[in-house]
């Protein structure tokens, strides 16, 4: 087998092994998400504190935006740079996304929507 052979396959692994580690991933979430402290103890034990806030973060950022709060208020409201706003806008515009999906499953009078007034402002 020749060189270019074994990188083909070694890159075809490493997306197999990706696929898979997502997947379980999932499954894991599913089962923490059984209930609220479940599921903040399950991703309070595999994020660090920063990419936790990161994450938490990225979601306020589509909330905003959603909730038709303009890209630049948004960045001066949660301390973000514009590029990581206008990432957030682009992901949301693809209704096939998971930000997309979730945001429409959370309409109706306890939708995140309303509670958009409660987003931290940042003076």
């Amino acid at each position: 087998m020749g060189e270019e052979e074994c990188i083909i396959i070694l890159v075809h692994n490493d997306i197999m092994s990706e696929r898979i580690y997502t997947k379980e991933l999932n499954e894991a979430i599913r089962a923490a998400a059984k209930n609220d402290a479940s599921l903040e103890g399950f991703l309070r034990a595999i994020l660090t504190p920063s990419e936790l806030s990161e994450i938490a973060k990225r979601l306020q950022i589509v909330k905003l935006l959603d909730a038709g709060v303009p890209q630049r208020e948004v960045a001066r409201r949660l301390d973000v740079g514009i590029a990581t706003v206008t990432r957030g806008s682009r992901e949301l515009r693809d209704q096939k996304n998971g930000f997309y999906t979730v945001l429409r499953a959370k309409e109706g009078p306890n939708s995140w929507r309303s509670n958009e007034a409660r987003s931290p402002v940042r003076r």
